[in-house]
């Protein structure tokens, strides 16, 4: 192979190569842009299932309390 040949050959090698790394670089950019979709839509979900737990917790806290103001004037007639 001449020299000539030799260098065409390795600038079309380093051409492919450029445009391989390109796509590559592109599809990694997608996936990076639907994970972070994926990211921000788990973190709504999140919130809101803690909102959820937070509300439920604040309902049976005053359950807990209704019940505890029945139960004291037993309390006290008991003593």
């Amino acid at each position: 192979m001449t020299k000539r040949k030799l260098i065409i050959k390795q600038k079309n090698q380093m051409k492919k190569r450029k445009q391989q790394k390109q796509i590559d670089s592109n599809n990694l950019r997608a996936i990076i842009a639907t994970k972070k979709e994926w990211a921000i839509n788990e973190l709504k979900r999140g919130k809101t299932q803690l909102q959820t737990i937070q509300n439920t917790m604040n309902q049976l806290e005053g359950i807990l309390l209704f019940i505890q103001d029945l139960l004291e004037p037993m309390e006290k007639e008991g003593k």
